[in-house]
């Protein structure tokens, strides 16, 4: 089972498999994972009462409004602190492209702490969708991880990432536009000169790197699917021509788009 961090989560390539969605009411306010350990992981909202989590001798209290994440395979007990209980409990596994099992800690992690009504929406649907609608039901959940997983990633940043954030964000969502390392720069109120070196610094690659790789990845999905022509990607992701595509798309994967495509 590989790890990847959950603030590194949006960024991969995954797939959401084995949904279970439900409200909790537990009259036992009591609790102790079997020894075999959980077979997926799980995110848990509190919505009434107290609840004290124990796994591998780390205790952690959660109270209404905070979001739990429990690794797949791991130990845990449960005690109540309130007379009733009631939480929402959002059982998944998840894959990589190349089908290994993902957990995104070795440990729980409280993800939440104060009240965030997209993110508590997005939980309070879960379980009904689950019951009517499973595809609703996944796609509520990739929203559900892909904005905890953007939430942790920007508590976690450091001063210089933090800096730069307007400029990432900016690239990772508008990749195929045209913008030059000026306009970057400008998003973050700083000289193009000083972005440049300061980006570099933060990445490992300048702006325009960046965004190709960006754009690298949204052509793999592209060719996965298989329903357009490489030279159609090559339109649709912004390059000059497919020849240019071409050899940016073998520099960062090492071989041409028809070799990727034919042994994907």
């Amino acid at each position: 089972m590989r790890l990847i961090p959950l603030e590194d989560l949006h960024r991969q390539e995954i797939s959401l498999h084995h949904l279970n969605a439900v409200v909790h009411r537990p009259m036992n306010l009591t609790y102790r994972q079997p020894p075999n350990g959980r077979g997926y992981s799980m995110l848990i909202l509190m919505e009434e009462g107290r609840c004290c989590f124990e796994y591998s001798g780390k205790k952690l209290e959660i109270e209404p409004g905070v979001i739990l994440y429990l690794p797949q395979g791991g130990h845990e007990s449960y005690r109540g602190l309130s007379e009733k209980i009631s939480y929402i409990r959002i059982g998944f596994c998840i894959r990589n492209e190349n089908g290994e099992e993902i957990r995104c800690a070795n440990e729980p992690l409280l993800l939440h702490k104060t009240t965030d009504e997209t993110t508590m929406n997005l939980c309070r649907k879960l379980p009904e969708a689950f019951l009517s609608d499973s595809l609703e039901a996944y796609g509520l959940l990739y929203q559900l991880l892909s904005l905890l997983s953007r939430q942790r990633g920007q508590k976690k940043m450091n001063p210089l990432q933090k800096r730069l954030r307007p400029a990432i964000a900016y690239l990772e969502r508008n990749c195929i536009r045209e913008f030059s390392a000026c306009d970057l720069a400008q998003m973050c109120n700083l000289s193009e000169t000083h972005f440049r070196r300061l980006f570099k610094e933060c990445t490992g690659v300048s702006p325009m790197s960046y965004r190709n790789q960006l754009r690298i990845r949204l052509a793999c999905r592209l060719l996965q699917g298989g329903q357009c022509s490489i030279t159609e990607i090559a339109d649709q992701l912004g390059f000059e021509n497919i020849n240019y595509f071409s050899r940016v798309f073998k520099e960062i994967k090492g071989v041409s788009p028809t070799k990727w495509r034919r042994e994907d």
